[in-house]
C-alpha cells in the first residue's frame, strides 16, 4: 500500500487524477483499512469539487488512523468551509499537536480567524504557514487578501507576486494582478494577466468579466460580449449580473453580424 499511496501522491500532485485514483484504490485492495489510501482518495475528490464525497473519505481515514495531520487539517478545510468552524479549529489543532510545523493546519486556522474578524491572529499563523510551507502558495494568497482587507494594497500586490513565484499557475494571483494593472491603466499588462488565467482555467467567470472591459475599450464589442456572455454562463448570480446583462444586450446590438457565407 505504501508504494501505492506514493504513486498516487506523485500523479495528484501533477493533477493527473485519474491516474491518482487508480493508485489509491490499489493499495485500498491490498490493505481496506489503510488510513493514508483513503486520505488520497479523499484529495481526488477535492480536485474534483466532490466535497461531501470527499468529508466521507476523510472520516473513514481518520477512523483507521487518527494520528494522519494531512487529513485533519484537510477535513478542518472543508467543515470550515461549510461555516462548522468550532469543529474545524478543534481538527487543525489536532494536527498542530501531532505536527507543530504543519502549514496548511496553521493556514486554515489562519483564516477561520479572519472570518472571525481576528486579523492579528490570521496573520500570525499566514506567517507560520509561509514559513513552515515555502512550496506553498495558498498562505500567500490569503495573506494578499488580509492586506487588501486592511487597505494595505501594495503589501497585498507583493504576496500575490510570491504566490506566482511559488506556483505559476495561481489563477487568483493572475486575476488580482490583472485587476491591479488595470486599475492604474495599464491595459497591455492587464490583458496579459488575464489571458494566462484563462489558459489555466478557462471557466474563471470573474476574468471572462474583466476580459470583455478590456475589449470594450478596444472597440471589440464581439469579443468584449463572448466574454460577458460566457461570464453570466457560468456565474449567473454575480455581483452585478443585471448591469452586466443589459451591457450584454447593447454590445450584442452593436457587435457586427457574421456574414454566413464568411465574405
Amino acid at each position: 500500500p505504501t508504494a501505492h499511496n506514493e504513486i498516487g501522491v506523485m500523479h495528484l500532485r501533477a493533477r493527473r487524477l485519474e491516474e491518482a485514483r487508480a493508485a489509491f484504490r490499489n493499495a485500498l485492495e491490498i490493505d481496506a483499512l489503510n488510513g493514508g489510501a483513503h486520505t488520497g482518495l479523499a484529495n481526488v475528490l477535492i480536485e474534483e469539487d466532490k466535497l461531501d464525497e470527499a468529508m466521507r473519505e476523510l472520516r473513514v481515514a481518520l477512523r483507521f488512523d487518527p494520528n494522519q495531520p494531512g487529513a485533519l487539517a484537510s477535513l478542518g478545510s472543508l467543515l470550515r468551509d461549510k461555516g462548522a468552524f468550532h469543529n474545524a479549529i478543534a481538527l487543525c489543532q489536532r494536527a498542530l499537536e501531532l505536527s507543530p510545523k504543519f502549514p496548511q493546519a496553521h493556514n486554515n486556522i489562519g483564516l477561520i480567524y479572519r472570518h472571525q474578524g481576528q486579523l492579528d491572529l490570521a496573520q500570525e499563523h499566514y506567517f507560520k504557514a509561509i514559513e513552515y510551507g515555502p512550496y506553498l502558495d495558498a498562505p500567500h494568497v490569503n495573506l494578499a487578501q488580509l492586506y487588501i482587507r486592511q487597505d494595505k494594497v501594495d503589501e497585498g500586490m507583493e504576496e500575490f507576486r510570491r504566490a506566482l513565484r511559488v506556483n505559476p499557475y495561481c489563477t487568483i494571483a493572475l486575476a488580482n494582478l490583472g485587476a491591479r494593472h488595470f486599475n492604474e491603466d495599464r491595459i497591455d499588462q492587464a490583458f496579459a494577466f488575464y489571458r494566462r488565467a484563462l489558459v489555466i482555467d478557462p471557466d474563471y467567470a470573474l476574468v471572462h468579466k474583466n476580459i470583455a472591459s478590456i475589449h470594450v475599450l478596444r472597440n471589440d464589442p464581439e469579443q468584449a460580449a463572448h466574454h460577458l456572455r460566457r461570464s453570466l454562463e457560468l456565474d449567473p448570480g454575480q455581483p452585478e449580473s443585471e448591469q452586466m446583462r443589459d451591457e450584454l444586450a447593447f454590445l450584442e446590438a452593436t457587435a457586427p453580424v457574421a456574414d454566413p457565407d464568411g465574405e
